[in-house]
Protein backbone atom coordinates (compact mmCIF):
# COMPACT_ATOMS: atom_id res chain seq x y z
CA UNK A 1 0.00 0.00 0.00
CA UNK A 2 3.19 2.54 0.58
CA UNK A 3 3.51 4.42 -2.56
CA UNK A 4 7.53 5.10 -2.49
CA UNK A 5 7.77 1.46 -3.67
CA UNK A 6 8.84 -0.25 -6.91
CA UNK A 7 6.06 -1.06 -9.26
CA UNK A 8 5.00 -3.61 -11.57
CA UNK A 9 6.34 -1.98 -15.16
CA UNK A 10 8.73 0.92 -13.38
CA UNK A 11 11.72 1.47 -14.89
CA UNK A 12 14.79 0.63 -13.43
CA UNK A 13 17.71 2.10 -13.35
CA UNK A 14 19.26 5.94 -13.71
CA UNK A 15 17.30 7.14 -16.69
CA UNK A 16 20.46 9.25 -18.80
CA UNK A 17 22.51 5.95 -18.67
CA UNK A 18 19.84 3.53 -20.13
CA UNK A 19 19.67 2.35 -23.60
CA UNK A 20 16.89 3.33 -25.83
CA UNK A 21 16.11 -0.27 -26.24
CA UNK A 22 15.82 -1.11 -22.23
CA UNK A 23 12.27 1.26 -22.73
CA UNK A 24 11.10 -1.85 -24.35
CA UNK A 25 12.66 -4.44 -21.68
CA UNK A 26 15.26 -5.46 -24.38
CA UNK A 27 18.93 -5.94 -23.17
CA UNK A 28 22.37 -6.93 -24.57
CA UNK A 29 26.21 -6.39 -24.44
CA UNK A 30 25.32 -3.41 -27.11
CA UNK A 31 23.60 -1.96 -24.27
CA UNK A 32 26.46 -2.26 -21.80
CA UNK A 33 28.37 -0.33 -24.46
CA UNK A 34 25.82 2.14 -24.78
CA UNK A 35 26.30 2.82 -20.91
CA UNK A 36 29.78 2.58 -20.96
CA UNK A 37 29.52 5.42 -23.54
CA UNK A 38 27.52 7.89 -22.19
CA UNK A 39 29.62 7.43 -18.74
CA UNK A 40 32.71 8.63 -21.61
CA UNK A 41 30.93 11.30 -22.94
CA UNK A 42 30.51 12.86 -19.50
CA UNK A 43 34.01 12.19 -18.72
CA UNK A 44 35.44 14.09 -21.51
CA UNK A 45 32.84 16.79 -22.03
CA UNK A 46 32.01 17.18 -18.27
CA UNK A 47 27.97 17.26 -18.69
CA UNK A 48 25.11 15.16 -19.36
CA UNK A 49 24.70 13.61 -22.48
CA UNK A 50 21.02 13.83 -21.59
CA UNK A 51 20.02 16.25 -18.96
CA UNK A 52 16.33 17.23 -18.81
CA UNK A 53 14.22 17.33 -15.09
CA UNK A 54 11.24 15.65 -16.78
CA UNK A 55 11.30 11.87 -16.70
CA UNK A 56 8.97 11.83 -19.97
CA UNK A 57 10.75 14.49 -21.80
CA UNK A 58 14.21 12.87 -21.05
CA UNK A 59 13.30 9.75 -22.31
CA UNK A 60 11.86 10.63 -25.45
CA UNK A 61 15.12 12.40 -25.86
CA UNK A 62 17.33 9.23 -25.48
CA UNK A 63 14.98 7.27 -27.25
CA UNK A 64 14.99 9.83 -29.92
CA UNK A 65 18.92 10.08 -29.72
CA UNK A 66 18.76 13.38 -28.94
CA UNK A 67 22.22 13.94 -27.28
CA UNK A 68 24.15 17.05 -26.71
CA UNK A 69 26.40 17.72 -29.14
CA UNK A 70 30.39 16.99 -28.55
CA UNK A 71 31.78 20.13 -27.89
CA UNK A 72 34.64 20.88 -30.92
CA UNK A 73 37.92 20.67 -28.28
CA UNK A 74 37.37 17.16 -28.37
CA UNK A 75 39.47 14.96 -30.27
CA UNK A 76 37.83 14.09 -33.78
CA UNK A 77 38.67 10.27 -33.09
CA UNK A 78 37.57 10.01 -29.78
CA UNK A 79 34.55 12.03 -30.33
CA UNK A 80 33.81 9.11 -32.89
CA UNK A 81 34.14 6.42 -30.57
CA UNK A 82 31.62 8.16 -28.64
CA UNK A 83 29.46 8.92 -30.67
CA UNK A 84 29.68 5.14 -32.15
CA UNK A 85 28.96 3.72 -28.69
CA UNK A 86 25.79 5.61 -27.98
CA UNK A 87 24.47 4.88 -31.53
CA UNK A 88 20.81 4.83 -30.83
CA UNK A 89 19.89 2.10 -32.91
CA UNK A 90 22.33 -0.97 -31.38
CA UNK A 91 23.06 -2.31 -34.74
CA UNK A 92 24.84 1.02 -35.32
CA UNK A 93 27.19 0.67 -32.11
CA UNK A 94 29.88 -1.51 -31.04
CA UNK A 95 28.92 -5.05 -30.95
CA UNK A 96 30.72 -5.57 -27.67
CA UNK A 97 32.74 -3.79 -25.20
CA UNK A 98 36.16 -5.30 -26.55
CA UNK A 99 35.50 -3.55 -29.77
CA UNK A 100 35.23 -0.18 -28.28
CA UNK A 101 38.05 -0.94 -25.94
CA UNK A 102 40.36 -1.85 -29.20
CA UNK A 103 39.59 1.50 -30.36
CA UNK A 104 40.26 3.55 -27.35
CA UNK A 105 43.68 1.67 -27.59
CA UNK A 106 44.48 2.73 -30.52
CA UNK A 107 43.52 6.18 -29.80
CA UNK A 108 45.95 6.35 -26.89
CA UNK A 109 48.34 4.89 -28.96
CA UNK A 110 47.71 7.35 -31.62
CA UNK A 111 46.46 4.36 -34.27
CA UNK A 112 43.90 4.68 -36.89
CA UNK A 113 40.83 3.62 -35.49
CA UNK A 114 38.08 1.37 -36.81
CA UNK A 115 35.17 3.69 -36.27
CA UNK A 116 34.32 5.58 -38.43
CA UNK A 117 31.94 9.21 -39.13
CA UNK A 118 28.93 8.59 -40.17
CA UNK A 119 27.65 9.92 -44.10
CA UNK A 120 25.65 12.59 -44.36
CA UNK A 121 23.35 9.90 -46.25
CA UNK A 122 23.63 7.13 -43.32
CA UNK A 123 22.61 9.84 -40.59
CA UNK A 124 19.22 10.83 -42.53
CA UNK A 125 18.88 7.25 -42.79
CA UNK A 126 19.37 6.26 -39.16
CA UNK A 127 17.16 9.45 -38.78
CA UNK A 128 14.50 8.28 -40.77
CA UNK A 129 14.53 4.74 -39.55
CA UNK A 130 13.90 6.48 -35.83
CA UNK A 131 11.34 8.79 -37.14
CA UNK A 132 9.49 7.11 -40.00
CA UNK A 133 6.42 9.36 -39.66
CA UNK A 134 8.25 12.28 -40.44
CA UNK A 135 10.81 10.74 -42.71
CA UNK A 136 6.95 9.09 -44.76
CA UNK A 137 5.78 13.05 -44.68
CA UNK A 138 8.84 14.79 -45.71
CA UNK A 139 9.54 12.13 -48.04
CA UNK A 140 5.80 12.85 -49.48
CA UNK A 141 6.35 16.13 -49.45
CA UNK A 142 9.62 16.15 -51.25
CA UNK A 143 8.06 13.57 -53.73
CA UNK A 144 5.19 16.34 -54.32
CA UNK A 145 7.84 19.31 -54.83
CA UNK A 146 9.79 17.32 -57.59
CA UNK A 147 6.76 16.50 -59.26
CA UNK A 148 5.65 19.95 -59.33
CA UNK A 149 9.21 21.28 -60.03
CA UNK A 150 9.24 18.67 -63.46
CA UNK A 151 5.92 20.17 -64.28
CA UNK A 152 7.19 23.67 -64.05
CA UNK A 153 10.20 22.87 -66.59
CA UNK A 154 8.18 21.16 -68.99
CA UNK A 155 5.47 23.84 -68.53
CA UNK A 156 8.40 26.22 -69.12
CA UNK A 157 9.85 24.64 -72.24
CA UNK A 158 6.58 24.07 -73.62
CA UNK A 159 6.00 28.28 -73.48
CA UNK A 160 9.61 28.65 -74.39
CA UNK A 161 9.07 26.90 -77.76
CA UNK A 162 5.74 28.51 -78.33
CA UNK A 163 7.64 31.91 -77.88
CA UNK A 164 10.26 31.11 -79.96
CA UNK A 165 6.20 29.14 -82.62
CA UNK A 166 4.75 33.21 -82.58
CA UNK A 167 7.39 34.98 -83.20
CA UNK A 168 8.48 33.00 -86.08
CA UNK A 169 5.03 33.03 -87.60
CA UNK A 170 5.21 37.15 -86.31
CA UNK A 171 8.58 37.34 -88.21
CA UNK A 172 7.21 35.05 -91.52
CA UNK A 173 4.48 37.60 -91.56
CA UNK A 174 5.82 40.78 -91.39
CA UNK A 175 8.13 39.35 -94.26
CA UNK A 176 4.99 38.24 -95.96
CA UNK A 177 3.18 41.88 -95.43
CA UNK A 178 6.27 43.24 -96.65
CA UNK A 179 6.28 41.23 -99.80
CA UNK A 180 2.28 41.58 -100.65
CA UNK A 181 3.30 46.00 -100.29
CA UNK A 182 5.71 46.00 -102.85
CA UNK A 183 3.60 44.09 -104.89
CA UNK A 184 0.91 46.29 -104.55
CA UNK A 185 3.43 49.17 -104.94
CA UNK A 186 4.35 47.61 -108.30
CA UNK A 187 1.03 46.73 -109.68
CA UNK A 188 -0.26 50.74 -108.90
CA UNK A 189 3.27 51.36 -110.79
CA UNK A 190 2.45 48.99 -113.84
CA UNK A 191 -1.75 50.21 -113.80
CA UNK A 192 -0.43 53.83 -114.08
CA UNK A 193 2.06 52.96 -116.86
CA UNK A 194 -0.88 51.01 -118.46
CA UNK A 195 -2.87 54.25 -118.14
CA UNK A 196 -0.47 56.33 -119.58
CA UNK A 197 0.41 54.20 -122.74
CA UNK A 198 -3.55 53.97 -122.95
CA UNK A 199 -3.33 57.93 -123.27
CA UNK A 200 -0.89 58.46 -125.59
CA UNK A 201 -2.11 55.48 -127.87
CA UNK A 202 -5.71 57.75 -127.81
CA UNK A 203 -3.81 61.19 -128.97
CA UNK A 204 -1.79 58.90 -131.58
CA UNK A 205 -5.33 57.98 -133.29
Amino acid sequence: DQHNLTHTGDILGTLRYMPPEAFEGQSDARSDVYSLGVTLYEFVTLKAAFDDSDRRILVRRISDGDVQQIPRHVPRDLATIIRKAIECDSKDRYQSSEMMRDDLERFVNDEAILARRPSVAERMLRWSRRNRALAASLSGIVSLLVVIAAIMSVAAIYFHNQEQIQTKLFEESEQLGKQNSRLLDEYRNAEAKAVETGEELRKTL
